[in-house]
């Protein structure tokens, strides 16, 4: 009964926070490319009325010399602003204890979860302005955790762990598991990952693996 009400709540945890990084993930969204429609009509207003500024005469042979600096300014201004995607990602660890009395944690289980478009289920016209996109929750990765030491205390109560957990032919290495979620959270060109959950601190403890 303990194992399915921590199971339970962990789920609800997930599902509640995700929505809300989601939510403030559009707005920012919103917001830059407000941003960016606004510093084209800027730009596409300062080549219509350019503006002299200082005396023209002392200044005439300085601005020969940098008609080549003020060309490719205007060109890289003129080219579209690339942004990386992002994509929200949920790390949740549970541990055992090992040790005197269990005070030490080693992995048990490790799960990311991540937010996505679902758009199968489009509510609105292709015309219409307002088209709402439901979130969809998918799981990544989702782990038992074979043991390197000898385990005193399986907080079962708390992790939901049992030796059977830990015994399943499906169960991988610690090396495995570690690897696994270092590449799945690796920042690339065009992706940046926004890592959220509960005390990440003490996940990254015992992953041996730290996010900036």
């Amino acid at each position: 009964m303990s194992t399915t009400i921590t199971s339970t709540i962990a789920l609800l945890f997930l599902l509640l926070i995700l929505p809300l990084a989601w939510f403030f993930y559009s707005k920012k969204r919103d917001s830059w490319q407000t941003s960016s429609n606004n510093g084209r009509e800027t730009n596409n207003q300062q080549r219509r009325n350019p503006k002299r500024k200082g005396k023209r005469r002392k200044n005439k042979t300085r601005a020969k010399k940098g008609s080549s600096k003020d060309t490719s300014s205007i060109q890289n201004n003129d080219l579209p602003s690339t942004r990386p995607s992002v994509s929200f990602v949920a790390l949740d660890c549970e541990m055992v204890g090992i040790g005197r009395q269990g005070i030490n944690s080693m992995l048990a289980r490790c799960s990311l979860v991540t937010i996505s478009e679902d758009n199968s289920n489009v509510e609105g016209d292709d015309d219409d302005n307002d088209v709402k996109v439901t979130p969809r929750i998918n799981v990544l990765y989702d782990v038992y955790v074979k043991p390197t030491k000898n385990i005193t205390d399986y907080r079962t109560e708390y992790s939901g762990i049992t030796s059977d957990h830990l015994a399943r032919d499906d169960a991988v290495t610690f090396e495995v598991c570690r690897s696994k979620v270092i590449s799945m959270l690796k920042p690339t060109e065009d992706r940046v990952v926004v890592l959220v959950g509960h005390a990440l601190k003490n996940d990254f403890q015992v992953l041996r693996y730290w996010v900036s």
